[in-house]
């Protein structure tokens, strides 16, 4: 994990998009709880809003990039904070649409500087 500063703003980024996707749900669940994240120091600022995740997955999926087997397979683990497991039969093919899945949005999230890369500055 990197503290970034931008623009007088430090910000916390991801080690990873999984970790995205979960913070993403977490935030989600909150909401319809009515409920909302506390700023505390336990929480710290993160270099996107869950709305940024919420576009992003949207606009993959118009482009065809993210189908509805893939929004449904991070959806369903996602909530259940667990990733799909490729060695117990009922979860394998979930695992094949999860990995494609968290793929194509670690491209998207190094992209817009979300998670933390080592060799960056």
């Amino acid at each position: 994990m990197k503290i970034h500063s931008q623009e007088e703003v430090r910000y916390t980024l991801f080690n990873n998009a999984e970790e995205i996707w979960f913070w993403f749900c977490r935030s989600q669940k909150a909401r319809q709880e009515l409920s909302r994240f506390e700023k505390n120091s336990y929480s710290p600022i993160r270099p996107c809003s869950p709305d940024d995740i919420l576009q992003i997955v949207l606009q993959l999926n118009l482009a065809g990039i993210l189908q509805k087997r893939h929004i449904n397979t991070l959806t369903k683990y996602g909530n259940l904070y667990y990733i799909p497991d490729y060695r117990i039969k009922e979860e394998s093919l979930h695992a094949l649409w999860w990995d494609d899945a968290i793929d194509k949005l670690t491209v998207i999230f190094k992209k817009k500087g979300f998670i933390y890369e080592a060799n960056s500055k």
